[in-house]
């Protein structure tokens, strides 16, 4: 699977992070819901049945890849829609709680900001204290972090929501299909996806439940996905979701090489005052954050990209400024802050590209000092 564009010539795209590039074959498969089955799933006529019965499908191979039933999956036009309709709309009492790393649309969504440590992971002990208080409606948890790609303890977590009767929501935008996903032997009740962070089509995404927990519907209207989210469903979205999230779950065996490289990189780095966020906790196999103490990450992105066509990110992933929240909350100093680039590889991500980067980011950074780096 490749992009429609080469990302090893002229402009290497490390930014996935944030969005992602389709493929000719998710094109393709959008293509036939824009040009020939078009129709509305919820009519009767033959486009209308013929949508439906595709529309059907993509929505139980979805619910297969995370162990869950069709029934319980909702299409959304995102992860910023699920994560928002699951916080404001679940049928319990209390207010929900989630990490102090989460994405915008969960974190400005709680009051309540459980700490992480030094490595990104939950404070198990302070998740106990506040849901021994008995006033959470759900906790809300990534699954891997949008700016560090550290992977959280879902099972311990999951184990500690199941003995305060609390459900637990899952914002699993950055793993899926990356890292395997169950449900049920997770111990997820709700799970977000997004399609645009699996290298498919801005604007889709899923909300799934295990059926345990009530949701009201987070918009109203007509009686589409089940009556739980009013108005008609994107289906040519929903087909290059489904595409781009089979293509990605065929090419796990990228993601180790995609690791070993990223390493390489990352220790190359190391000896030019590199730091890498999270090393010492599990993370996404292609996603690396590195901290250049006293650097300025604004001035190394920009210099990237005019010397060698590079795009990363800065800051924390879809929030303004050059300062990460998520590196703030996990106690890092201001200066590393920073001075963090962030990198979320695709799965053509190889020795090539890895030399490329580090090439590239050195070369920022002489740009930056004024020097030679030896």
């Amino acid at each position: 699977m490749r992009p429609n564009f080469d990302v090893e010539e002229g402009v290497p795209y490390l930014d996935n992070a944030v969005t992602t590039p389709i493929s000719d074959e998710v094109q393709g498969a959008m293509l036939k819901h824009l040009q020939e089955s078009y129709g509305d799933p919820d009519e009767l006529y033959g486009l209308g049945e013929a949508a439906k019965d595709a529309l059907d499908g993509y929505r139980e191979q979805i619910a297969e890849y995370v162990g869950a039933q069709s029934e319980n999956l909702w299409f959304t036009s995102g992860g910023t829609e699920s994560n928002n309709w699951i916080l404001r709309c679940i049928q319990r009492a209390g207010l929900p709680v989630c990490s102090s790393v989460e994405h915008l649309s969960v974190f400005n969504n709680c009051h309540t900001h459980i700490d992480v440590d030094g490595s990104g992971l939950l404070r198990l002990d302070e998740l106990r204290d506040v849901l021994a208080s008995g006033d959470v409606s759900v906790v809300s948890i990534q699954h891997a972090n949008q700016d560090t790609g550290v992977v959280q303890d879902v099972g311990a977590i999951s184990d500690i929501c199941a003995e305060f009767g609390v459900p637990l929501h899952v914002d699993a935008a950055m793993s899926f299909c990356i890292e395997p996903i169950d449900m049920d032997n997770m111990g997820i009740d709700f799970l977000t996806l997004s399609s645009h962070k699996v290298w498919g089509p801005v604007g889709s995404g899923a909300l799934v439940s295990s059926g345990k927990y009530r949701l009201n519907p987070f918009m109203v209207g007509g009686s589409q996905e089940g009556g739980m989210r009013a108005g008609p469903v994107n289906v040519a979205r929903v087909a290059g979701f489904a595409k781009a999230a089979e293509m990605m779950r065929g090419m796990r065996d990228s993601w180790r090489k995609v690791a070993v490289c990223r390493n390489k990189m990352e220790g190359e780095l190391g000896g030019f005052n590199g730091s890498v966020i999270g090393l010492s906790s599990k993370r996404l196999p292609n996603m690396s954050a590195i901290t250049f103490n006293g650097s300025d990450a604004s001035f190394l992105a920009v210099e990237m990209e005019r010397m060698h066509g590079m795009c990363v990110g800065i800051g924390s992933a879809a929030e303004p400024g050059s300062v990460s929240r998520v590196l703030s909350a996990m106690g890092c100093r201001r200066s590393d802050c920073e001075g963090m680039l962030r990198f979320r590889f695709g799965p053509w991500f190889g020795m090539v590209e890895s030399e490329m980067v580090t090439v590239s980011v050195c070369s920022a950074l002489r740009e930056e000092r004024g020097r030679k780096i030896v």
